[in-house]
């Protein structure tokens, strides 16, 4: 029976009120492997060789010069990886999409002896929160057969004491509320691109819909982004105002926010 495995990355424009992202590709280790191949020696081996595709980098005139990449060879590497992720067709693009404004009006910030332990100010939480959500009912869905859903994100220092906290929360969430979707919720680590390359692909997804939130989007960016997003068999979900105020009445229901230590508006 089949194990899925999510890779992740998070980003945000840099409005305090505009979208804050979580998102990846979903795939069979199988399937991984073959990407794994493909991007290695199609987009990693050059030459030159590099460790890893990450998008602000290859975007960086200074980090080329340091690599001794030309911009053209840059663009084609970009343009090889987001090749090898569309004609990978059992891959699953999966983006959890949620404004900032939007967060603070359902959950009020916590201050004093209340304040969110993860920090809530921060959108990091209830994003990944909804993410995971988004990720294992996609699953349950379309790929009835799965018995277990790992998770893989970037592994961020300041961040790794909440992420737990927010696995932890999420799982009493799901225990309450769905007990077959927390059945397929499987292991959560960090981990970084250089080891990852499905973090690197998640990277990829991450930096061109950040910019097509943010504005000013090249046509040719705009382009791969909708090859990256696989409209064929992804899910660009953007939470409306209600349904965010149905997940906090969930996480307000149960023993979740005993975690994590948020509560929605009244």
């Amino acid at each position: 029976m089949p194990v899925y495995t999510a890779y992740s990355d998070e980003s945000g424009v840099a409005d305090l009120a505009g979208e804050f992202l979580v998102c990846g590709y979903l795939g069979t280790e199988p399937v991984w492997d073959c990407v794994r191949r493909a991007w290695q020696e199609r987009v990693l081996d050059g030459p030159p060789k590099i460790l890893d595709l990450h998008m602000t980098d290859i975007r960086s005139s200074y980090w080329r010069a340091k690599v001794g990449m030309a911009f053209n060879d840059s663009e084609s590497r970009v343009a090889e990886a987001v090749r090898v992720i569309y004609s990978t067709g059992a891959l699953d693009a999966v983006a959890s999409v949620i404004k900032r404004s939007m967060l603070h009006e359902v959950f009020p910030e916590q201050t004093g002896p209340r304040k969110s332990k993860t920090g809530l100010d921060n959108p990091d939480c209830v994003c990944y929160m909804a993410y995971f959500q988004l990720v294992l009912n996609r699953v349950k869905k379309l790929h009835p057969d799965a018995t277990k859903v790992n998770f893989v994100f970037a592994e961020k220092q300041e961040t790794k004491k909440g992420m737990e906290m927010v696995v932890e929360a999420t799982r009493r969430l799901f225990a309450a509320e769905d007990p077959e979707v927390a059945e397929l919720f499987g292991e959560c680590k960090s981990s970084t691109p250089e080891k990852e390359i499905g973090l690197q692909a998640a990277d990829l997804i991450s930096w061109h819909l950040q910019c097509n939130y943010r504005g000013g989007f090249p046509r040719t960016d705009e382009n791969r982004m909708w090859y990256l997003l696989k409209p064929r068999d992804g899910d660009l979900h953007e939470w409306s105002k209600e349904v965010l105020q149905e997940f906090a009445d969930e996480i307000a229901s149960h023993s979740a926010q005993e975690v994590i230590g948020i509560e929605p508006k009244p």
